[in-house]
């Protein structure tokens, strides 16, 4: 978390942290989100969250969620949570990203990079030392995001046949 992001704020929006049982009004983002890795390039075999499937998983996972507002429309989310996806960041000073989105019509403004540091320092102030995410190497959007503004502590490349064909 010490790894400057060296970006300027976007102050035209606002950032805050809503609790996860208001997770509900961040469905058609989550489900932006499956979509967006259902496609191609990534080709993840996902299915559209209902708002009882989605607020069930937040609740089970306690996910923290971050929202980027314009005014008082939630354009973007980055969710995190305890567990990440490999006994490395089983650790108790460390938290995960689990699923980030932002509108298309809204990128390339500085948002989501003023919406990681908003996170950032809010996870600081608590004692936080260490935030992971895993993103995939077939995800090239993400792999360039993260990249900019974390250093990998692993690192793989997984080929896999779509599931989808095999039915």
């Amino acid at each position: 978390m010490d790894k400057p992001l060296n970006i300027e704020i976007n102050k035209d929006y606002s950032y805050e942290e809503i609790p996860f049982s208001e997770a509900g009004c961040l469905l058609p983002l989550a489900n932006r989100l499956v979509r967006h890795l259902g496609g191609s390039p990534t080709y993840f075999p996902c299915v559209d969250f209902s708002e009882e499937s989605f607020l069930a998983r937040c609740t089970r996972k306690q996910s923290r969620i971050f929202v980027a507002k314009n005014m008082d429309e939630i354009i973007g989310y980055l969710e995190i949570i305890k567990d990440g996806e490999t006994f490395i960041s089983e650790e108790a000073d460390m938290l995960n990203v689990c699923g980030v989105y932002l509108k298309e019509e809204y990128r390339g403004k500085n948002i989501l990079q003023s919406l990681l540091s908003f996170v950032l320092e809010a996870l600081k102030k608590e004692g936080k030392k260490r935030l992971g995410v895993d993103c995939e190497t077939l995800n090239p959007t993400a792999l360039r995001f993260w990249g900019k503004h974390f250093d990998n502590y692993t690192y793989s490349f997984v080929r896999r046949i779509d599931e989808r064909i095999l039915k």
